[in-house]
């Protein structure tokens, strides 16, 4: 009875911690401008809160993932009801970095392109646009989902 009460607890404090959490998710593709997929892309959702800094002042990383051999990726992370976006950041070696805001509450199926540059700077060459439904099986579901 014991092991009971304090299973109920336990699921009643994670309801209460999350309560008034939105989640913010980002799946998509990352792709050559040929339309190549780029394995091993760094993407980041940034905190845009000010408390959400480093103490230098930094945006502070609140999650990262790698795109996979065929450029599919997917991030998620709960945000506080204060959160109005995220900054995705992605970036991977020989290509310009990509930074655009993103929306928690939304659906963000999107594809990132990346053009070649040794710098990696950012660059209005790098995009991201969402992936819309009549694309979505061919573009994202047939080579990211199993």
């Amino acid at each position: 009875m014991a092991m009971k009460r304090q299973q109920i607890t336990t699921i009643l404090l994670l309801g209460l911690a999350t309560a008034g959490c939105r989640s913010g998710t980002v799946r998509g593709v990352v792709l050559t401008p040929a339309g190549e997929p780029i394995d091993e892309a760094a993407v980041s959702l940034v905190g845009t809160r000010q408390d959400e800094r480093t103490r230098e002042g930094e945006p502070a990383v609140t999650v990262m993932a790698r795109s996979g051999p065929n450029g599919c990726f997917g991030v998620f992370r709960y945000v506080g009801r204060e959160a109005e976006k995220f900054l995705l950041v992605v970036e991977a070696k020989g290509r310009k970095r990509l930074t655009v805001p993103v929306q928690p509450s939304e659906k963000n199926l999107l594809r990132v392109v990346l053009p070649p540059n040794a710098a990696g700077e950012d660059s209005a060459d790098a995009s991201a646009t969402p992936i819309g439904d009549a694309e979505r099986h061919s573009v994202y579901h047939i080579p990211c989902e199993p």
